[in-house]
């Protein structure tokens, strides 16, 4: 296992948000108790579902923040989906392998996967995510997916197989906010 120095650490998550904490975010009381049993299980996935600008990719690096400050699980991966096609093409480009770079998604404790669905939604970007996520799946590994997509709206955009593996009765599902961050 890698484990993170507090400079690796804060390089890995936005700048903006190096200081979030659980107890500042814009969830609602229920939610934020459910979020800290989920850390402190940590097993399958919590998925953060609501309107840009209200709070998950926040929420997303508290829960880093939270763990990190446990020292805990300090393998970790924080990736914007967006961030993460980019680097593959990048690397398809110049006609090197991608399996590293999967692999380590695949392999990391804890992987946050920010804004899933922000980009086009190819078939290559669903096999890439659905690979990394049915490994993460299969093996119980705590993954944190923030997406703007409703519940509903989830089926109508990514694949199924994706959609199965996010809607899992065993992961906590958080699109309760409180507020629209932006308008802070």
């Amino acid at each position: 296992m890698t484990v993170l120095s507090e400079k690796e650490f804060n390089d890995l998550v936005p700048r903006e948000f190096k200081n979030a904490s659980l107890a500042q975010g814009g969830m609602q009381k229920s939610s934020y108790k459910e979020i800290l049993s989920w850390l402190k299980e940590l097993e399958h996935m919590l998925i953060l579902l609501g309107c840009p600008g209200c709070g998950k990719t926040f929420t997303s690096v508290a829960c880093l923040n939270w763990l990190f400050s446990k020292k805990q699980y300090l393998d970790l991966e924080f990736v914007k989906a967006r961030d993460l096609f980019q680097h593959l093409k990048h690397l398809y480009s110049s006609h090197l392998s991608d399996k590293d770079s999967v692999d380590r998604l695949k392999r990391c404790h804890i992987l946050v996967l920010d804004d899933l669905g922000a980009t086009k939604n190819s078939e290559w970007e669903g096999e890439v995510i659905l690979d990394i996520l049915d490994a993460r799946w299969g093996s119980y590994a705590p993954t944190i997916i923030s997406t703007n997509f409703t519940i509903p709206e989830l089926g109508d955009k990514l694949d199924g197989r994706i959609v199965s593996r996010m809607l899992d009765s065993r992961n906590l599902k958080v699109e309760n906010w409180e507020e629209d961050r932006r308008s802070i």
